[in-house]
């Protein structure tokens, strides 16, 4: 009976190995199959300030994921993902003007307040965490006009080669064209997104015409502004119509680039 006993003992060891291995194989292959479950944390989005954000994951060849989602509620977003990288790009203040191809600024309007995170994200594992932290994407530029309005009867006209985001945030090139209109105190402010470099324009328009053009993109570059930098600064150039004299102030900071100009 003892032998009998053992006998079944050793069956049953046997038969519990060979399960563990064949298990063992098949969770391997499922597992190189599965896709990776990617965790968007938003934990250190400050929900006071942005209540809601789009997040969109775009793999190398296709758009896999979009989503709004209120931030507060859950600081968590759980996505499956294919094997390999996919691109990040978390967004708030775009306006809608969103899309799976990324965010595109129609010719005539400003860049929306975007405060982005972007990041190409490494998924060749089973579970993957990716912490947000969203950062200013754009560039508010106030163009400040000395003297009276009957001094400077001209608009302004911003132009630019950036006309928005692609899919992993990164400036997308394009024609970017926007007039702003002037406030009661001959200010004309605009929404810029980030530049690629410094070929930035702004015209005196009279009427359609162009009357003088200044490389804007180059006086801002030779004022020390940084368009690499995490969180884009604020922007305040002063004309001074009068005495043909443009400064350029970087809100901030200490310098201030100034040069002799004729209209």
């Amino acid at each position: 009976m003892k032998s009998f006993d053992c006998h079944i003992a050793g069956y049953g060891l046997f038969s519990l190995l060979l399960a563990l291995l064949l298990f063992g194989g098949c969770v391997k292959e499922n597992r190189e199959e599965c896709p990776c479950r990617l965790l968007v944390d938003l934990s250190e989005v400050d929900s006071l300030n942005i209540p809601v954000v789009d997040i969109s994951v775009a793999g190398a060849n296709e758009f896999l994921f979009s989503s709004h989602k209120p931030v507060g509620e859950s600081n968590e977003e759980m996505i499956l993902v294919p094997r390999g990288g996919a691109f990040l790009n978390v967004c708030y203040g775009d306006e809608g003007m969103t899309r799976k191809e990324g965010l595109y600024i129609p010719v005539g309007d400003e860049c929306p307040p975007v405060y982005m995170y972007s990041a190409l994200v490494d998924t060749d594992s089973e579970f993957v965490r990716e912490t947000v932290y969203l950062r200013k994407n754009h560039c508010v530029i106030t163009l400040c006009i000395e003297g009276e309005r009957d001094d400077f009867p001209f608009d302004l006209t911003l132009r630019g080669n950036v006309c928005g985001y692609d899919t992993a945030g990164v400036p997308l090139s394009g024609n970017f064209m926007y007039r702003p209109k002037p406030d009661e105190n001959m200010q004309f402010m605009a929404v810029l997104p980030r530049q690629n470099d410094s070929s930035l324009l702004l015209d005196i328009v009279d009427g359609e015409e162009i009357v003088r053009t200044f490389a804007i993109g180059e006086y801002i570059r030779a004022s020390g502004y940084d368009w690499t930098e995490a969180d884009l600064k604020d922007v305040t150039v002063g004309i001074d119509y009068s005495r043909t004299r443009v400064s350029i102030v970087v809100k901030g900071w200490d310098e201030v680039y100034e040069f002799d100009v004729v209209i």
